[in-house]
């Protein structure tokens, strides 16, 4: 629209105008299609999750925790990689909160197929690239941040096309799948998983919510060209749930975007640069973290920094949390950090911004070959 303002279109209501669109709308988002056309969308991270809250009074029915106890349970030690993942949480008011997540190498959603759905992403162990696997480098590892390509029109149909497989791919699940409940106590009677079952077996398959982890790569800007369009939240920066980091990025995002509006009110582009510019290069670390803890070694093995021990992943970590927890203080790096230095933070924003090197050229093929 006109005069500093945005036309949003709706299907069922009245077209919007207005001087600044927040776009909130989640992992696939609409509005992130419209200002990044060339993002390649949603990347399945190796993991099918399903939770549920089960009303679990005086935890004397389903007795499988204890009075604020959280605990978790998996099928290897810390530092090895894991097949499944429990986790047994008192949520408080007398609710237990369950989860388990397994490690898939593609989208296995109970209704989809044998097993439970297709199988064209990465496999495990292999080095076979997951579309849209490329992502920031965290400090600590020394993976490049690749930019946007300049693409053809062949290049573009091919990713569209693509990106609508992938899409494909990673629907399905949802609240109260049928089959998810059985399926589930198939899995947690295999592994052995007593507490996790009595829990499933006590919960309705109606309350049981299916879902495949998926994030966005993390992105140089996240606005349109007039900055009348921001993202926020998971249309933003969505992320591996491992650090429970998502819904606390996003409350950030509002707390900086707010102060930005305030700071620069009426002024909408400024504010929106200055969002950006605390925003992008914090979530991109943590982002890029999260996916370290994903399923897929095409995604983890280019992250994880090499030749750390165990004793010192367990630091790294636990470094990476003081920071993160000194919000609003270091919001872009501590510099009593080892890994999470202000410098490791900027790097990593350089990298995202900084365009890709030319990619060689391919070979002529001989006439009549080609």
């Amino acid at each position: 629209g006109g005069e500093g303002r945005v036309r949003v279109h709706f299907q069922a209501q009245p077209d919007v105008r207005a001087k600044l669109v927040v776009g909130a709308d989640g992992v696939r988002s609409a509005l992130r299609a419209c200002i990044m056309p060339g993002d390649p969308g949603p990347r399945f991270l190796g993991h099918m999750n399903w939770n549920a809250m089960l009303h679990n009074p005086a935890f004397s029915e389903v007795p499988v925790h204890e009075l604020n106890e959280n605990k978790f349970i998996s099928n290897a030690p810390y530092g090895k990689e894991c097949d499944i993942t429990c986790m047994l949480i008192d949520a408080g008011k007398d609710t237990t909160y369950w989860q388990v997540r397994l490690r898939t190498e593609a989208p296995a959603f109970t209704n989809k197929g044998p097993g439970g759905g297709p199988s064209s992403t990465a496999v495990p162990g292999s080095s076979t690239p997951v579309p849209g696997s490329s992502t920031a480098a965290v400090p600590g590892s020394s993976t490049p941040v690749p930019g946007d390509d300049a693409e053809t029109a062949e290049q573009q149909q091919q990713r569209q096309r693509g990106n609508a497989a992938l899409a494909a791919e990673l629907t399905g699940g949802g609240m109260g799948v049928a089959g998810c409940k059985a399926r589930l106590l198939q899995l947690l009677e295999q592994y052995g998983f007593e507490d996790v079952k009595m829990a499933v077996e006590a919960t309705p398959e109606d309350v049981i919510f299916e879902r495949p982890i998926i994030d966005r790569l993390p992105a140089p800007r996240w606005s349109s060209p007039s900055c009348r369009v921001v993202l926020l939240g998971d249309s933003a920066h969505a992320m591996h749930p491992i650090f429970g980091q998502g819904a606390r990025a996003a409350f950030e995002d509002a707390h900086q975007l707010a102060l930005a509006l305030q700071s620069h009110w009426p002024a909408i582009p400024p504010a929106v640069q200055q969002y950006e510019a605390v925003r992008i290069p914090r979530t991109a670390v943590v982002q890029s973290m999260s996916a370290e803890m994903c399923g897929l070694p095409a995604i983890y093995e280019a992250l994880r920094p090499r030749g750390l021990s165990v004793e010192e992943v367990r630091k790294r970590r636990a470094e990476f949390t003081r920071w993160i927890d000194q919000y609003p203080d270091l919001m872009l790096g501590d510099p009593n950090s080892r890994y999470f230095t202000p410098e490791a933070v900027a790097a990593v924003y350089a990298a995202l911004r900084e365009p890709p090197a030319p990619a060689a050229p391919e070979p002529s093929a001989p006439s009549g070959l080609a």
